[in-house]
């Protein structure tokens, strides 16, 4: 923030309602946290993080931060726009994810974001609420590479080519 006040930009922080238009139909809804934090524990960064959808056509990606099973469940509770095709599971797959959520989002696609840990992320029983969906992870897919026109979806990783398009011609 320093670096940017220095440079005359003028930072402006994203909360629930916010949004991106990146371009070429491309947006980034801001989804949480809320203005008003109701039923969080303030003091939990990680219930505040930034869960964002990006939407491009009917192609969505839900990215949560590290919120946890409180602000999934405000989540839930407001009935913020949470379905997605991918899914950024939250908090490196933690134990504090809830299954409900991630049956709420409806993905095909789970996405987590974990290297080496102490904590013993990703936590058994989210990767079991996770058997029915794709799932990629870092620490052993490394990079994830994903594109889309808008309908379906194309998927490869560091360590090889995952064959998976999504889209409404994969419908019926």
């Amino acid at each position: 923030l320093d670096a940017l006040g220095t440079a005359g930009v003028r930072a402006e922080g994203l909360r629930q309602g916010g949004w991106l238009d990146l371009g070429d139909g491309v947006a980034l809804w801001a989804l949480w946290p809320s203005p008003d934090m109701q039923g969080i524990n303030a003091a939990d960064k990680n219930e505040q993080s930034l869960v964002l959808k990006l939407v491009y056509g009917e192609f969505s990606v839900l990215l949560t931060g590290d919120i946890g099973r409180d602000s999934e469940a405000q989540l839930l509770h407001r009935g913020q726009p949470i379905g997605a095709q991918v899914l950024k599971v939250g908090h490196h797959g933690s134990g504090s994810s809830s299954t409900s959520f991630l049956e709420a989002v409806g993905a095909k696609v789970a996405v987590i974001q974990v290297g080496m840990n102490p904590y013993g992320h990703p936590h058994p029983q989210v990767l079991e609420s996770l058997q029915e969906h794709l799932l990629l992870r870092n620490d052993q897919h490394g990079r994830i590479h994903m594109w889309s026109d808008g309908q379906s979806m194309w998927l490869e990783t560091e360590q090889g080519e995952i064959t998976f398009v999504g889209g409404k011609e994969d419908e019926g």
